[in-house]
């Protein structure tokens, strides 16, 4: 039934829809809110490379209330919830990551050979972790 596949693709396009009003609270026309490209990619990424390691949609709700927190809520990037930072582990590494990509400016977003050396680094530090772990005989949930 197409009703059924058009109410659950909202969920994610809702769920990955890049702020490209520059993070302002006002003036915000149609054509800036339509804008799409690299930075509203970078955007989706962030997104989606969160919901691939938690498990979880990012942004959960309403257009309105999934609104409200990415452009009217304080500061240049999203951060993420107790809850959010909870379902990557609590992993530093992790939730810098995805919170260095989701910046609310999409003229201040990361390029993606930013994120690739991000991820580089992401994945050194993982490593380490895991083999500091490893040594000791503990386990690391991630």
């Amino acid at each position: 039934n197409n009703n059924n596949n058009n109410n659950n693709n909202n969920n994610a396009t809702t769920a990955t829809t890049a702020p490209n009003n520059g993070g302002s609270k006002s003036g915000v026309t149609n054509s800036r809110l339509t804008c799409a490209g690299l930075a509203s990619d970078i955007w989706s990424l962030g997104c989606l490379t969160y919901e691939l390691l938690a498990g979880a949609v990012l942004f959960g709700g309403d257009y309105a209330s999934v609104t409200h927190r990415v452009v009217l809520m304080g500061g240049d990037h999203l951060k993420l919830t107790e809850a959010e930072k909870a379902r990557l582990g609590h992993v530093p590494e992790l939730v810098d990551l995805i919170e260095g990509i989701l910046v609310k400016d999409q003229s201040k977003r990361p390029s993606l050979e930013q994120i690739r050396i991000r991820v580089e680094k992401a994945k050194e530090a993982l490593g380490k972790r895991l083999s500091v772990d490893a040594d000791e005989g503990g386990e690391t949930e991630l």
